[in-house]
């Protein structure tokens, strides 16, 4: 009943949203070949699952149900596809090489494995890459977080040996990476580089929540933007700097670079990845000198992740990233309506009128600066207001100072803390002495902000609870369609980002109502 539930699903809304993205977007009427793609998308997926069936219970049927919610022991031979998580226990996902001398036909299925007790012949880490044999016993889940990571089954080591000991090269990376930390590593520093939060102590992350900034630990669009966007600036500045002709296709395919970079060493999360086909999809358009209305950009970043991905509704994190680029259209929409003072004129006085001229030029820098501090300030207020209903159906709550500490520390971050950390992962290999330098400057500024962050929150009456808000999926799904629709006549301009996102929501519904 399950997969049949979930092929249904994928199906439907796959094609309902291609269908109105087709509509809206004005995007051309290639239909075939859309179909096709969208076509051998759910068939991926679906040999996924036959994949893991033939496995485990030697049934292609996607309609035949294990009659229990244990399977038995079983012998696996498995890629640590993941970073190991060491908190309380070893937690990771793999990909299975061979399950009981059975090689996989074609894909090779993923599972998520916990570690209660490790016991194992081997003096070194248990790190991304090497190769184990386990001796596991999986169980049948249904968590839609697991799904939306392609794992059908999750598992329980009771033991296991090593095979071949040798990390991937990301694995090589962090492992340098840690040899270089400071003697007392802020936890940050391991989620803003390779993306590991299992440093991250329960007490900081209520710190997150209390001030409304677990975004900017969490490695995603914001991030890979930030990145983006700095290399793209610093990249015009050196060319004009040398007096070299600017050119668009370097500045933007450098950067590209450098965002699938960042990416790549925090593990390609599915925030990431979808802020990866957004800014390929912009240096597409700038490069060809294609206009694209923003409707039409976000339209053809959801209708391209879904095709590449038809289970990522099923995260959590999908809905608050498109949720927060749907509400950064909207600002940005509400604020090019309201057009910016220009200054028609500029009288340039000569002569005697050197210092009149002076005095006006420093007040109209003046005047610009506090524009754009006021730009950015509303900016802000909007995109937390925009986020409100969302943020409250996700966290039953929301911050009261969530406004004024992310216009503080983003600029922070996005200025120093993620291009220092960057550059210094670059300089692991070639200068590991420099990388060590600039580390131990982030680290140190980290703990001054952490420490900022622990004064904010000495008590709770930053945070403003919904104690009637249920945590049930299904109700709050509900609420959050209710809410994409009233946006959607109150922004009639940005209805058909809200329609898309309504109709998203179609799957979860659906998979909660029939379990």
């Amino acid at each position: 009943m399950f997969f049949v539930d979930i092929e249904r699903i994928q199906f439907i809304t796959i094609m309902t949203v291609a269908a109105f993205i087709l509509v809206y977007a004005k995007v051309p009427p290639i239909l075939v070949l859309i179909f096709v793609v969208l076509s051998g998308s759910i068939l991926y997926k679906n040999n996924v699952i036959n994949e893991a069936n033939t496995l485990f219970y030697n049934s292609r049927s996607q309609h035949q149900q294990p009659s229990i919610k244990v399977a038995q022991d079983h012998i696996i031979t498995a890629e640590i596809i993941t970073l190991v998580n060491t908190k309380n226990r070893l937690s990771f996902d793999v990909k299975v090489v061979k399950i009981n001398n059975t090689l996989p036909s074609f894909l090779e299925p993923k599972l998520e494995l916990k570690w209660f007790n490790p016991d194992y012949d081997y003096s070194g880490e248990v790190g991304i890459g090497q190769v184990w044999r386990f001796k596991v016993r999986l169980s049948n889940t249904k968590r839609s977080s697991l799904l939306s990571r392609h794992i059908r089954y999750a598992g329980i080591i009771t033991k296991g040996e090593i095979i071949e000991p040798q990390f991937s090269l990301r694995g090589d990376l962090y492992q340098v990476f840690k040899s270089v930390l400071p003697a007392n590593p802020n936890p940050m520093l391991y989620a803003l580089t390779f993306g590991d939060r299992s440093y991250i102590s329960t007490a900081l992350w209520t710190q997150f929540k209390l001030l409304g900034i677990g975004h900017l630990v969490a490695i995603s669009g914001l991030h890979i933007g930030l990145i983006f966007g700095f290399c793209y600036l610093c990249i015009q500045r050196l060319l004009r700097l040398f007096k070299t002709p600017y050119n668009l296709a370097i500045c933007l395919s450098i950067s590209l670079v450098a965002a699938i970079f960042y990416a790549w060493i925090a593990g390609f999360s599915l925030p990431a990845l979808r802020a990866i086909i957004l800014l390929s999809l912009h240096c597409l358009y700038r490069i060809q000198y294609f206009k694209v209305t923003l409707l039409q950009l976000f339209s053809s970043m959801l209708l391209v992740t879904l095709v590449l991905d038809p289970l990522t509704v099923f995260a959590i994190s999908f809905w608050l990233s498109f949720s927060a680029m749907a509400a950064v259209f909207v600002v940005v929409w509400l604020n090019h309506k309201q057009s910016q003072q220009t200054l028609n004129h500029i009288i340039i006085v000569s002569g005697q009128g050197e210092v009149v001229d002076l005095l006006y030029r420093v007040k109209l820098a003046v005047q610009i600066s506090m524009n754009k501090v006021a730009y950015l300030c509303h900016s802000q207020i909007l995109l937390t207001l925009l986020m409100l209903p969302i943020q409250v159906t996700v966290f039953s709550g929301f911050s009261l100072l969530s406004v004024l500490v992310n216009l503080i520390f983003i600029p922070i971050f996005s200025v120093f803390v993620l291009p220092v950390l960057l550059m210094a992962v670059v300089l692991l290999v070639i200068a590991p002495s420099v990388s060590r330098i600039l580390i131990g400057v982030v680290n140190y500024l980290l703990n001054n902000i952490q420490g900022i962050w622990i004064r904010l929150t000495a008590n709770d009456v930053v945070w403003v609870a919904f104690g009637g808000v249920s945590n049930g999926v299904l109700l709050n799904s509900l609420l959050l369609l209710f809410i994409l629709l009233i946006c959607s006549v109150i922004f009639k301009p940005m209805r058909v980002t809200f329609h898309s996102l309504s109709l998203l929501l179609l799957p979860i519904i659906g998979y909660n109502y029939l379990n």
